[in-house]
């Protein structure tokens, strides 16, 4: 699936009207997740991978199925390290609001058998500009570009992934760095116009196949 890069671009001026009412400092690093509140997705990781790094805040991003999983988040989200950063924002209408007020996007899915599928919401994250993190399954790894355009870590790896995360906080440089070659990437292999394109090839081939079986 592609995505729509003028849909989902950078924001320019980001509007911070979501930051405010969270209470997120202007000076804090905001990294969104969007995903399903269940386990195979991860987020107790990324609380763990949190705890050890200041001036950070989270947006989670998404509904459950699973209520006792969310009230386990939201626990260990007040506890000692992470009390007042964890943002459980529900089922989003708009995403394109929480992309335009996040610095970055992290997506911590564990790799169960399942993994991760291709991640329409991971493209999404980059083709607004952000640095993106996510585990070494097999959507994510053919997306991001390791060091280029993004940060590919260990599935349930906690000293991994708040290693990803205290670098992107760390470099305003490398942030912009990544959110450039992110976006580049999205408009370059996951537009819809190169979505269409390939589509067309596949057809175009298949035509030039079934005429050669008939002559």
């Amino acid at each position: 699936a592609g995505v729509d890069t003028e849909e989902f671009r950078p924001a320019g001026i980001r509007p911070n009207s979501l930051r405010r009412r969270l209470g997120i400092p202007d000076e804090a690093v905001a990294f969104a997740c969007v995903a399903q509140l269940v386990p195979v997705k991860g987020h107790k990781v990324l609380l763990e991978a949190f705890r050890g790094v200041a001036n950070t805040h989270l947006l989670l991003a998404g509904d459950t199925t699973d209520d006792q999983y969310r009230e386990e988040l939201v626990r260990l989200s007040q506890t000692e390290g992470l009390r007042g950063r964890v943002h459980f924002l529900g089922s989003v209408r708009d995403v394109r609001q929480v992309l335009h007020e996040s610095d970055a996007f992290v997506l911590p899915t564990l790799n169960t058998g399942r993994g991760e599928a291709f991640g329409v919401a991971l493209i999404e994250a980059m083709s607004c500009g952000l640095p993106c993190i996510a585990s070494d399954t097999d959507g994510p790894r053919e997306i991001i570009e390791p060091e280029r355009s993004g940060f590919i870590v260990r599935a349930g790896d906690v000293a991994a992934l708040a290693g990803a995360v205290q670098a992107i906080c760390s470099s305003p440089e490398l942030r912009q760095r990544l959110g450039h070659e992110a976006r580049e990437r999205v408009i370059r292999d996951f537009s819809l116009e190169e979505e269409v394109r390939k589509t067309q090839e596949v057809y175009e081939r298949l035509g030039a196949q079934s005429d050669g079986r008939r002559a």
